[in-house]
């Protein structure tokens, strides 16, 4: 963090660390630090926000929380204007909470819509990641393998969301196809140690155009989505 203090993203990043932490004061100055770096980052806005929240929950002075409550109105609305998906029907609501100094409830609807928001990021990219991480200079198994349990987990929480269980359909079609190879690797290897198996290479033809033809099927899958 000390490396790169100039950078927006660390600054919010380490004020969401505070955050979850119940640290307040140090997350709210590094969201207010964000935004001094990057005027329109909208998550540190928003950030800031559920830091007054829950500071007018701390400190119930009835002196006190009618300026947290304006304040924070104010940098959701901020966050809004600049990232206008936050306007949900649970944004909505929670700054009717908030208006009506109904803090818990406020805080609880407007964190979700942040990790609506953040969940929404995660499958928007997706495909971009699957694309790259997929790429057959770098695949690996473990990287087939941390993706499908990452799926997994997401469609746990998203059990309706179609393109999850397409990008995992298309994950385990690849763990196959890199499974198949092993095989056939191995079964060269029995080859060279024992030549005199014919059966067995005859066999291994066969193998093998299964595992081309398992790749070109992979490739269409992945032209049409």
């Amino acid at each position: 963090m000390a490396k790169r203090p100039e950078y927006a993203d660390y600054r919010n990043n380490l004020g969401e660390t505070y955050l979850s932490a119940q640290a307040l004061e140090k997350a709210a100055d590094e969201f207010a630090r964000a935004i001094e770096i990057n005027l329109y980052y909208s998550d540190a806005y928003y950030n800031y926000g559920l830091v007054l929240v829950l500071q007018g929950q701390r400190d119930d002075k009835a002196a006190v929380v009618p300026n947290l409550v304006t304040k924070s109105l104010d940098y959701f609305n901020k966050a809004a204007l600049i990232y206008p998906d936050y306007r949900t029907t649970s944004f909505e609501r929670g700054l009717k909470a908030l208006d009506a100094r109904e803090l818990k409830m406020a805080f609880n609807l407007l964190r979700n819509v942040r990790q609506q928001k953040k969940d929404a990021h995660g499958r928007k990219y997706a495909q971009y990641y699957m694309k790259y991480a997929l790429h057959p200079q770098w695949i690996t198994e473990k990287i087939v393998q941390e993706r499908i349990e990452f799926l997994q987990g997401e469609i746990a929480k998203n059990p309706t969301y179609v393109d999850l269980y397409a990008e995992l359909s298309r994950c385990y079609l690849e763990q196959s196809r890199m499974l198949w190879k092993k095989g056939l690797d191995h079964y060269r290897k029995t080859l060279e140690i024992n030549p005199g198996l014919a059966k067995l290479e005859s066999f291994l033809d066969a193998a093998e155009d299964i595992y081309d033809n398992i790749g070109r099927v992979i490739n269409r899958i992945t032209d049409k989505g």
